[in-house]
Order: C-alpha cells, then sequence, then structure tokens
C-alpha cells in the first residue's frame, strides 16, 4: 500500500464515518436557527436588552451606584454587546463551519432526544454566545498567566537573553488573545468613550480653572510674601475674577474665586510683617485659593487635576461593568471620588449612549440562515483538505466545482437570508488576506467599495481594490500589519453581514482558495515506515531500537507508518527547531484529525489535571492506539478486502512545557500509585517499554488568555500522521489484551 492508498484510507475512513454525519448535523443545526422557537428566543434576547436600557434609565435617576449595577446587569447578565449587533450572528455562522464544534457540542445536544426544540435552541445559544475560553476574566487569566510564567521560569535551561525573548512574546501572545476574547465588550466601551468625550472635556476645563485659581494664589501670595506694597496686591485682587466653567458641571461650585479675597489674604500676609518669606506667602497663598474653592462646593476638584484621573476612573468603572470589581468596592470607589455629585451629567452622556443602543436594536434583524449555502461549504472545506493531502487533478477540479455551487447558492437566495462568510486557508505574519465579495447584478459598486474601507478603518488595516473580470464580484488584498489582523479583519466584517446586505453583498470569501498557491499539506520527502521487513512506495523503511531526546526515550513505532506534515522546509530547519523536543503521540479520532491541524487542540479537565484544561500526551504509541483514544475503523482497501486502520498523530513536545508526567489512567494501564491499581490486572505494562506504566501520560497546560493554534505556541508541533493497517482487529492480538481489561 503506497502513499496515496495510505492517504486515500484515512479519507475514506473519514468520508464513510464523519462527513455525511457532519451534513446531517449541519442541516439539522440550521433548521433549528430559521425555526420559529429561535427566532422567539432571539427577540426575546433583544426584548430583554430594551427592557434592560430602560430599568437603567430609571436607576440613574436614583443614584450612580443603582446605575453602574443594572450597567453590569446588561453586560454580564443579557450580554447587550451581543444582541445589538450581528455579534451573536455572526459567532453563529462562524461555529456552524467548525468541524471541531459540530461533532461535539452541536452533535450531542441535536441528538438528545430529552429535550425539547425550545430547550435544544437555549443549549446551542448558551453554548455559542457564552465565554470563547475558560479565561474570560481578565483577572484570573493574569494570575494564571503568572503561575504559569513562574513554573516556566524555573523549568527553563535557556540562556537568560533567550529566556526574557521568549518571556515577552508570550506576555505579547496573552494580550493579543485577551482582546481577541473581549472583542464585542471593548466594541462596547469604545461607545461608550465616544459618548463620554463631552464630560472628559468639561472636566479637563474644570480642572485647568482649579490649577489656574491656585496660580493665582500663589502668586499674590509670593507677592505679599516677598514685601510687595499691599496697594498693588489689592489692585491685582479686585482686577480679578475667575469666572469658572465648572458650573456647566453643576452642584454649588460656582466658584467665582475672586482675586480680591485672595488679594485679601495677601494683604493680610503683607501686614503681618517682612520677616515671612515669599516661599510661605506662596503656600499660604495656594492654601487660601484652596479655601475658598472648598467653601464654594468644589473640594471634589482638588483631586481631579492630575490627567490620569478621569482615564483611571474610567477604567475603574468598567471593570466593574465587566464583572472584575465588587460592589463594596464601586460604592467606595463612589463614595472616595464623590462621583455621586456628577451623576446629572453622567446621567446626560449616558442618554445619548442608551439611545443609540435603542437606535441598534431597532434595526438588527434576525435572518434566515442558508442551509444548503452551509452543507456546500462543508463539502468544500472537505474538498480542499483532499486536494492538499493529494495534490491531484480530480480533487482540485472537485473543490472549484464545490466553490461554484457555494457562490450560486449564495446569489441565488432570498434578500432575508444573510450574506455566507466562507473562510479558506489564511496568511500567516505579516501578509496580505484575500477578500472577494460577491454581489448581485444591481450593486452599487461605489457602496461596496465605501463599506469595505469602512471594514478595514475598524479592523485597523488597509483595503486596496484588486482586478476582477466578473461582473458582480469585488476583489480586494486587506494589508495587514500586525500578527492578529487577520483574526481582527475577519471578526470584524462578520458582524457586518446587515451592511453587507443592504449593498448587496451576497457572499464573502476570505483567504486563498486556490489549491496550487502556498505549500503542501504534507512533505512526502520525510514519510517514513517502521519495522523490519517492512516496506511500502512513497515510504522510506525506518529501524532502530530506542533513541534519547534529551533525557526522553523515543521508541521505534514498529507496525505504524507516518506521513509526514510539512512543518519545516528541510531536515537541517526542523532539527534547528524541534530537535531537543521529545516524541509523543496524540489519539484522535479521524473525523477530528482534520480539525486539529488546523485549529488546534482543545484542552479539557481530566485525571491529574487539578481542574485545569489540559492536553494528553503520551510517549508510547502503544498507550495512545487504545480505542478511546484511537478508534478502530474497518475500511475497505483498493481492491475492496477488508482493513483494520487507526490514525495517531505524532507530535514533539517542548520538554519545559510539560507540566506533569504521571501513570496511566485507563484499566490494564495504571501504575502502582494509582488508587485503582490492581496488581492482577495491571502487573503486565501495557507497553513493555514503559515497566509498570509509569511515564505514559504527559500533561501540558496551555497559555492563559489565548485560544485556538496560540494556546500552544511554542510548547509542540504535530508533525505526522501515524497509521496502522491491519488484516484483522487488532482488539484480538495478544499485545493488545490489556484493551479488554475491565
Amino acid at each position: 500500500m503506497d502513499e496515496k492508498e495510505s492517504v486515500l484510507m484515512v479519507i475514506r475512513a473519514i468520508e464513510t464515518d464523519s462527513i455525511d454525519r457532519v451534513e446531517d448535523i449541519v442541516g439539522r443545526l440550521i433548521d433549528l436557527f430559521n425555526s420559529d422557537e429561535s427566532r422567539e428566543f432571539l427577540e426575546n434576547k433583544i426584548q430583554q436588552a430594551r427592557d434592560g436600557l430602560i430599568k437603567l434609565e430609571d436607576a440613574m435617576k436614583v443614584s450612580l451606584y443603582d446605575g453602574m449595577q443594572v450597567m453590569r446587569q446588561l453586560v454580564t447578565d443579557v450580554r447587550i454587546h451581543l444582541w445589538s449587533s450581528d455579534a451573536a450572528i455572526s459567532r453563529f455562522q462562524f461555529r456552524g463551519q467548525s468541524l471541531h464544534y459540530l461533532l461535539t457540542h452541536a452533535s450531542d445536544v441535536l441528538k438528545d432526544k430529552s429535550l425539547t426544540n425550545e430547550e435544544k435552541v437555549k443549549k446551542i445559544w448558551d453554548g455559542i454566545t457564552g465565554p470563547l475560553t475558560q479565561d474570560e476574566d481578565k483577572e484570573k487569566a493574569t494570575q494564571r498567566l503568572e503561575e504559569f510564567l513562574n513554573e516556566w521560569r524555573q523549568a527553563s535551561k535557556l540562556p537568560e537573553p533567550d529566556k526574557q525573548r521568549l518571556e515577552n512574546q508570550i506576555r505579547t501572545d496573552f494580550d493579543r488573545g485577551l482582546r481577541q476574547q473581549h472583542t464585542e465588550i471593548e466594541d462596547l466601551f469604545t461607545q461608550l468613550r465616544e459618548h463620554f468625550e463631552g464630560l472628559r472635556a468639561k472636566l479637563d476645563e474644570t480642572n485647568a480653572t482649579v490649577k489656574e485659581a491656585e496660580r493665582r494664589g500663589t502668586t499674590i501670595g509670593v507677592m505679599c510674601g516677598g514685601g510687595i506694597a499691599a496697594g498693588v496686591v489689592g489692585i491685582v485682587g479686585l482686577g480679578t475674577t475667575l469666572a469658572s466653567p465648572l458650573t456647566p458641571l453643576g452642584a454649588a461650585f460656582t466658584a467665582t474665586v475672586t482675586g480680591d479675597l485672595i488679594g485679601l489674604a495677601g494683604t493680610v500676609l503683607g501686614l503681618v510683617g517682612t520677616g515671612v518669606s515669599a516661599v510661605n506667602g506662596a503656600l499660604v497663598g495656594r492654601g487660601e485659593a484652596h479655601k475658598e474653592i472648598k467653601n464654594r462646593g468644589g473640594e471634589r476638584f482638588l483631586n481631579r487635576k492630575h490627567p490620569s484621573w478621569y482615564p483611571r476612573i474610567e477604567n475603574l468603572l468598567f471593570d466593574y461593568i465587566s464583572g472584575n470589581m465588587t460592589d463594596d468596592a464601586l460604592s467606595l470607589l463612589i463614595r472616595d471620588e464623590r462621583l455621586e455629585e456628577d451623576l446629572c451629567h453622567i446621567r446626560d452622556h449616558l442618554q445619548r449612549w442608551i439611545l443609540s443602543c435603542r437606535d441598534l436594536l431597532d434595526k438588527t434583524k434576525i435572518p434566515v440562515l442558508s442551509k444548503k449555502a452551509f452543507i456546500l461549504e462543508a463539502r468544500r472545506t472537505w474538498a480542499f483538505a483532499k486536494a492538499l493531502l493529494l495534490d491531484e487533478s480530480e480533487y482540485v477540479e472537485h473543490h472549484s466545482e464545490l466553490l461554484s455551487q457555494l457562490i450560486n447558492a449564495a446569489l441565488s437566495s432570498g434578500n432575508d437570508v444573510a450574506p455566507f462568510i466562507s473562510v479558506a486557508r489564511l496568511p500567516d505574519g505579516n501578509q496580505t488576506l484575500k477578500l472577494k465579495l460577491i454581489a448581485r447584478q444591481n450593486a452599487d459598486m461605489l457602496a461596496v467599495h465605501a463599506l469595505v474601507c469602512d471594514i478595514a478603518e475598524l479592523a485597523g488595516v488597509t483595503a486596496q481594490v484588486g482586478f476582477s473580470n466578473v461582473k458582480g464580484t469585488y476583489v480586494y488584498e486587506i494589508k495587514i500589519d500586525e500578527t492578529d489582523g487577520v483574526k481582527r479583519f475577519i471578526g470584524v466584517i462578520a458582524k457586518q453581514t446587515g451592511r453587507l446586505a443592504e449593498v448587496h453583498v451576497r457572499a464573502a470569501l476570505l483567504g486563498e482558495y486556490d489549491v496550487n498557491v502556498g505549500s503542501r499539506l504534507t512533505n512526502p520527502a520525510f514519510n517514513r515506515i517502521y519495522g523490519p521487513g517492512l516496506s511500502a512506495p512513497g515510504f522510506r523503511p525506518t529501524v532502530f531500537n530506542r533513541l534519547n531526546y534529551s533525557g526522553e526515550i523515543y521508541y521505534c513505532p514498529t507496525g505504524w507508518r507516518r506521513v509526514s506534515i510539512n512543518v519545516a522546509d528541510s531536515a537541517a530547519e526542523f532539527d534547528r527547531k524541534y530537535g531537543g523536543w521529545h516524541v509523543a503521540y496524540h489519539g484522535t479520532n479521524h473525523e477530528l484529525a482534520s480539525t486539529v491541524l488546523t485549529s488546534g487542540f482543545l484542552p479539557a479537565r481530566g485525571a491529574y489535571s487539578d481542574g485545569e484544561a489540559v492536553v494528553y500526551f503520551s510517549p508510547s504509541i502503544e498507550y495512545a492506539a487504545h480505542p478511546r483514544y484511537a478508534r478502530v475503523y474497518e475500511v475497505p482497501d483498493k481492491s475492496e478486502a477488508k482493513k483494520y486502520m487507526q490514525m495517531i498523530l505524532q507530535v514533539r513536545v517542548n520538554p519545559k512545557n510539560i507540566w506533569k508526567k504521571v501513570g496511566g489512567t485507563l484499566p490494564g494501564a495504571f501504575d502502582p500509585e494509582n488508587r485503582h491499581y490492581n496488581e492482577a490486572r495491571d502487573n503486565s505494562p501495557a507497553d513493555p517499554n514503559f515497566p509498570d506504566n509509569r511515564n505514559l501520560e504527559w500533561l501540558v497546560k496551555p497559555i492563559p488568555g489565548t485560544s485556538g493554534i496560540d494556546m500552544f505556541k511554542n510548547m509542540f508541533v504535530i508533525y505526522g500522521v501515524m497509521i496502522r493497517v491491519n488484516d484483522t482487529d487488532p482488539k484480538t492480538h495478544p499485545a493488545n489484551a490489556w484493551w479488554l481489561m475491565k
């Protein structure tokens, strides 16, 4: 069986076991979205947001404290930032295209016969609009990051400059990840800041007046303390009136801090005697100015002179709204800063934000999603993966045909159907993202261009118009300068489906759809088949007993073949990057393998994880091959003969990122320290290379505050798909007798 047949066998296993199931799940999920129950659920969410705004108005009439409590409920409970825009819809669209989501959470909910349709709708939407990661709380995520870095520093053997450089990169990735997770909330806070710019300007104006009163009081005090004639002081005082702009901020502070009052104080100082120095005069003059400001109700403004005051108070209030500050801390802040005295002005500016939210809620439309487009996208995505794996014209042509069908389905959909967002291969780093918009014939080109430029500006990138000879197709190159620019642009455009529909755009294609552009997914030069006497076309026969990689033994995976993943341009580059990393394995169902390769692992809590979400690896391929981890598939070969196949991912793990190394956690593989250990059952090791079943599982924790592939950046790399094909069921093989242990 050659390389192509080996890959085809994997493809057959995926197609017979999961692709049809994926299409079924996608269809049922979109039917659920388009159902009356889902529409009612969404309408209720929008109405909850409207009711919350009314409640906020009423609370702000009572006190700032009450208003902030209701505002917090709007953000953390009602999640108004999702329902007053297309954010929730965009999340649904992307989850509906995620193979991992479809085969896990969506499948579990949709097949649960104990749930009513209303309950399924709620579970689906709760899962989609919930936190993107378990570290949504910024304070908790930051704490976990510091714990992670402390452990990492102790374990790292890198030179200090390299260690510091890598730590800085981890912190940068962490901050970027948090920004991505909180995009919708940050958008909400940006809106609030815009509406409060007027209030901030008034506060700055007030602070300038307070400083001017201080300056004049100090100046007059210096003049008096220096022995200057009282008459001169009186002239200066009587001719000076500080007409303060504090009046717009209300309270009792009219602050007509007259120069004649300060001048009077200066005169008194001058009459006391010439023994008063200019310095002391300045202090007394400044003190008299403060006293007059306090007498006129402006004491609270004396603490607001520093430029950092307003940003600090704003950030603290936003921390409370986000759920990162207690009620008691809010009460203390309002009391210490006397913010209740500013209530009427805060209320006026907040009212403008409330009106803008109402306008957005009124404009929010619940669209219909195209079931046909989603199913075609699932087929296209899989066809694209096959074309990358096999690099043959028939698969490339099939992908092109499906892409055409997808475009036609989008164009033929009704005006009530949301534009479809499709994502193909994305660029890495500071590169160019391709964007193609498919619009109806009556679309206004200038309106489309204006919208794209606006979306690009919102995402902090630039858009350049490309060439298209197809009417109704608009091509752009999105210039990306920052590492997270691609994700940010996709996130922004996905929330603009309503505006895309207004200019008659029916589909947005992001990324590279040409299979021939870019590198292959596999690297045949490093394909291997392991074991004495084993050979196959396209695989290099390889035999060894053991190899030592930085203190961990890599045992020959006899009986397995490796389809090499393209992670380096040469063997020298691979050794430079990963030469000192440990070899390990991760068993996975075939249906999830492509998702893992493109989107990363999904960490989960489990044995020895202490409640943390982790990913498990094993240095033993025999342990990782247990059917609990690596399902056994019955698939035909090209002659239609039945074969039994398993697939495992081969990885290199950075030694310093292995959190724990523990014994097995399956019956027949427990180590003697495990409380479930049974000598009669577990005495014979699951893998003879690992006596007493020790060191069979390695736990790796993700970088806190990150998601997707970024969760394990610089921690491990997947560099091979291991395949084992047998003529008979491997559970009947003597070496796998431990699989049947109870």
